[in-house]
């Protein structure tokens, strides 16, 4: 009996995130924030725990009772960053916050791993990057959208093990994303489209997966990986109007060594828009390497993304419940 109301409670759980997930689509962002719900705020500056407390924040700190930093409208001066945050031991979850002209938009650096969330929120017309993560291990950034900033929409420095998924960068001044002096990074299911320079910069990246990732209308590269970065995956992306700078060459770079352009279980590689449908497809760079396996046409993003998934598993979770019930 208490394990059917564990399955129960774990079903019902799913059902209501995915319900949330409708809900939000309604909200007045793309990401679903909802703009009726914030609250005007002064920037944020936290340099040690007992400042979570003095600032107010809800939570305890703990990983089950994180301090949320939520609901948020920050508007600043380009000169300070609108939420910055360091040299923490407490877990925190920063969401659903709306922050503009900031030095950064989010500023994190020097905390304990595994205890920060950046989630659902928007950073617009910051002087430099959207957010900029540094000395950080363990960090999850999801469904963020980060949009005509100064520099990057987002920027690692030093991290290592972080997800970042389902987030949009759009319309940056620089790179949409930059991963520099970095391992372990995953970056999936983004959105990255129209930076001034490349969609995706690995510096000096390693051991770093960048997967089903939708590129579009950059003026130099989709992807960027420079001589120090190695042993990155990358596969499943579309490739879709990239270096328009030089369009008589590739739409990726590799200076780096021993990448592997598609994925070894699939055997399947990217989606290059000018590939001519024979043969692999050769990457402009000094690794001299290529995509052996192109995809004849896009990957479909937003078909395969989690909440589609997720939206199946409830459905077929709820008519296990009715069947079960109906047999009782």
């Amino acid at each position: 009996m208490k394990r059917k109301k564990k399955i129960y409670s774990i079903i019902l759980l799913l059902s209501l995130l995915s319900i949330t997930g409708l809900v939000n689509s309604n909200s007045d962002t793309s990401n679903g924030m909802n703009l009726n719900e914030l609250v005007t705020s002064e920037n944020i500056e936290i340099f040690s725990d007992q400042d979570f407390i003095d600032l107010g924040f809800s939570g305890t700190g703990s990983e089950s009772d994180p301090y949320l930093i939520e609901n948020l409208e920050i508007t600043g001066d380009n000169v300070n960053d609108n939420i910055e945050i360091r040299d923490t031991t407490k877990y925190f979850i920063i969401q659903n916050c709306l922050l503009i002209n900031g030095y950064e938009g989010i500023n994190i650096m020097d905390i304990a791993p595994g205890t920060a969330q950046v989630i659902n929120n928007h950073c617009e017309r910051s002087y430099h990057n959207g957010l900029w993560m540094e000395n950080v291990i363990d960090a999850y950034i999801a469904n963020n959208e980060m949009i005509t900033n100064g520099i990057s929409g987002i920027r690692l420095e030093n991290c290592s093990a972080i997800l970042i998924t389902e987030n949009t960068m759009d319309d940056n001044t620089g790179v949409g994303v930059v991963i520099a002096n970095s391992e372990d990074i995953t970056f999936t299911w983004n959105i990255v489209m129209n930076q001034f320079y490349s969609g995706i910069g690995l510096m000096h990246a390693n051991d770093s997966l960048i997967a089903y990732n939708h590129i579009e209308q950059h003026n130099e590269y989709s992807i960027k990986i420079d001589f120090g970065s190695c042993n990155n995956v990358i596969h499943h992306n579309n490739n879709i109007e990239c270096n328009l700078y030089a369009p008589s060459e590739s739409q990726a770079s590799d200076a780096g060594h021993c990448n592997l352009w598609y994925e070894e279980a699939t055997l399947e590689g990217n989606y290059w828009e000018d590939w001519d449908g024979e043969g692999n497809y050769s990457l402009t760079g000094a690794a001299c390497c290529c995509d052996p396996y192109p995809l004849a046409k896009p990957y479909d993003i937003i078909e395969a993304s989690f909440p589609y998934y997720l939206c199946i598993l409830t459905f077929i979770s709820l008519t296990y419940i009715l069947q079960r019930k109906r047999k009782q």
